[in-house]
This record gives C-alpha cells, sequence and structure tokens, in this order.
C-alpha cells in the first residue's frame, strides 16, 4: 500500500510541475504582451492584472508542489 500511494504523490507532482512549466511559459507570454503594449501604446493596465493574476496561480501551484515534496 505504501508503494501505491508513493507512485500517486509522485504522478501528482510530475502533473503539478507540468502545470507549472506550462504557467510559467504563459507568464513569460504575458511579459511579453506587456513590454509590447507598453513600447506601443503606453497603456497596459488590463495586462498588468492579468499578469497579476497569472503569478497569483503560479505561487499557488508551487505551494502546491511544495506539499507534495
Amino acid at each position: 500500500m505504501h508503494e501505491q500511494e508513493m507512485l500517486r504523490l509522485s504522478n501528482e507532482h510530475e502533473k503539478d510541475m507540468k502545470r507549472l512549466e506550462i504557467m510559467q511559459g504563459i507568464i513569460n507570454k504575458i511579459d511579453s504582451l506587456n513590454q509590447f503594449l507598453s513600447c506601443e501604446h503606453g497603456e497596459h493596465q488590463m495586462v498588468d492584472e492579468l499578469h497579476a493574476q497569472l503569478i497569483h496561480y503560479q505561487q499557488a501551484l508551487l505551494a502546491l508542489t511544495s506539499k507534495v515534496n
């Protein structure tokens, strides 16, 4: 039973790490978009709000992965 639990936790950890990788990619793209909009238009409040939300989600995923470890 212990071995099955360890395998389950390992699988969950892998899934969490993949989600974290995806979120980091999204945050990097939002950063790029934010920089582009800032250069092009000087207005980026909406992008900043989206970026803040993504950072919040990333931190939540980090917290989940630390629990798995």
